[in-house]
């Protein structure tokens, strides 16, 4: 498939999503953003999309609500292990005071 056919394509495809955005420039945010969203590591979208520098990239990659739910939920599952409260607060009574004192 030839540059212009795959420019005719995607030209097409967003007049009839009504995206406003000219050009295939817009597959770059869809697929830095697609990247980062499955967790690919900055460094590594940056080396793919051929940027030059990371700030570039991160101007790229545009997170949905659903990506930043589970950055959110990584926490929740750091907090909910015995690890994390024995290192942070102690076992036992001291637990217990911490929980008192913050709730």
């Amino acid at each position: 498939m030839s540059a212009d056919i795959v420019k005719h394509r995607v030209e097409r495809a967003a007049r009839r999503a009504q995206i406003a955005q000219n050009g295939v420039h817009r597959l770059r945010h869809t697929f830095c953003s697609h990247l980062a969203m499955r967790g690919a590591p900055a460094r590594a979208i940056q080396e793919l999309a051929g940027h030059q520098d990371l700030t570039t990239t991160q101007r790229y990659m545009h997170l949905s609500p659903a990506a930043l739910d589970s950055a959110i939920r990584l926490l929740d599952r750091l907090w909910n292990t015995p690890e994390f409260w024995r290192h942070h607060v102690g076992d036992g009574e001291d637990r217990i005071r911490y929980l008192q004192h913050v709730v």
